[in-house]
C-alpha cells in the first residue's frame, strides 16, 4: 500500500509517501537536491514488513519567495524531518537513514530529537568537518539564485533535470524500466528542483560547521548508530578512512558496501534494506 499526504512546511509543500501498512517505521533522508524515487527499490525490499516514509527535500514552494529568500540549515532540515513525521501515524521511535548530505540532517533530527529516533544509518554520508574560509551566505546564495533563474528563463531547467535524473538513475540494477521513467519525468517537472540543489551546494560548509556546533551541544541518544561506506577500491580508500573516523566519532558501527558508487542505495537496494532491516529488528 502507498499512501501520500501533503503537508506545508516552511513554505514548501511535502508530499509524503508511505509505502507499507504495518511494521516500523523508516525515514529515508536524501542529499542534495534528493528526490524520493532515489529510494523507490530499497522501498520494495521492505515495505512488506515496514512503513517506510520518504519525500521530496525540500519539496515544491508554495510561492516563489520562500525558495528565493530561502538560507538551508541543518536545524530547519532536523525540523523538517520532525514536520513530516508528524503526518505518520504512529511515527515514535523511527529509524532515521541519511544519505550524503542527508546524513547531516538525520544526525541532527536525532541530536535534537532524541526521543523520537530508534536508530541511525549513515548512508555514505557526507563528514562535517569545522568551518572552512569560503564566500559570505548571502553572495552565494545570490549566485545560485541568479544560476537557477537564467536556467529557467532559458527553460533549461526541466530538460537539465530529467537528464541528470536519468543519468544518475541508470545506475539501478536492471536500468531503467517503463515505471521508472514515469518517475524520473513527474521528478523533473518539480518546480525549485535546481534551485534547491544549487541552495544546498553553496551551503554545504555553513551545514558542516553547524553540525559540528550541535554535536557539541547535543549528544546523540543511546540508540544504535551505523555508518555505511560505498568503496571501489584503491580511488575512495580516502574516503573509507573519512568514514571509519566518522564512526568512531559516533560510537557507531561501520559496514563497508564494496563495490559500490555514492548512490549505493541505487545500485544496492536490496543491501541498503538489509543494513536498514538489521536496525529495525534490533
Amino acid at each position: 500500500m502507498i499512501e501520500r499526504v501533503d503537508v506545508e512546511v516552511d513554505g514548501y509543500r511535502e508530499q509524503i509517501r508511505i509505502d507499507g501498512n504495518s511494521g516500523p517505521v523508516v525515514l529515508l533522508c536524501s542529499g542534495l537536491g534528493g528526490r524520493a524515487l532515489h529510494w523507490s527499490d530499497t522501498v520494495a525490499h521492505l515495505a512488506d514488513d515496514h512503513r517506510v516514509v520518504r519525500f521530496d527535500r525540500p519539496g515544491t514552494p508554495v510561492t516563489p519567495a520562500p525558495a528565493r529568500n530561502r538560507r538551508c540549515t541543518v536545524r530547519g532540515e532536523a525540523d523538517r524531518i520532525a514536520a513530516v513525521l508528524d503526518a505518520v501515524p504512529r511515527s515514535e521511535g523511527a529509524v532515521l537513514v541519511g544519505h550524503s548530505v542527508g546524513g547531516f540532517f538525520a544526525e541532527a533530527f536525532a541530536r535534537l530529537y532524541p526521543g523520537r529516533t530508534g536508530a541511525l544509518l549513515l548512508l555514505d554520508s557526507s563528514v562535517a568537518n569545522p568551518r572552512r574560509l569560503t564566500l559570505p551566505s548571502p553572495v552565494k546564495l545570490a549566485a545560485a539564485d541568479g544560476t537557477a533563474t537564467l536556467l529557467s528563463k532559458l527553460r533549461l531547467d526541466r530538460p537539465l533535470a530529467h537528464a541528470g535524473l536519468t543519468l544518475v538513475q541508470r545506475r539501478r540494477p536492471g536500468g531503467l524500466d517503463a515505471r521508472m521513467r514515469s518517475e524520473i519525468r513527474n521528478a523533473a517537472t518539480e518546480p525549485g528542483f535546481l534551485l534547491a540543489l544549487l541552495t544546498e551546494e553553496v551551503a554545504y560548509p555553513d551545514l558542516a560547521a553547524e553540525l559540528c556546533g550541535l554535536r557539541a551541544r547535543h549528544p546523540l541518544p543511546p540508540i544504535r548508530r551505523m555508518v555505511a561506506t560505498a568503496h571501489t577500491g584503491l580511488r575512495t580508500h580516502f574516503w573509507r578512512n573519512q568514514q571509519i573516523r566518522l564512526a568512531k566519532t559516533l560510537e557507531a558501527e561501520h559496514v563497508t558496501i564494496s563495490p559500490a558508487g555514492h548512490l549505493v542505495m541505487i545500485e544496492h537496494p536490496r543491501r541498503t534494506a538489509d543494513l536498514i532491516r538489521v536496525l529495525t529488528q534490533d
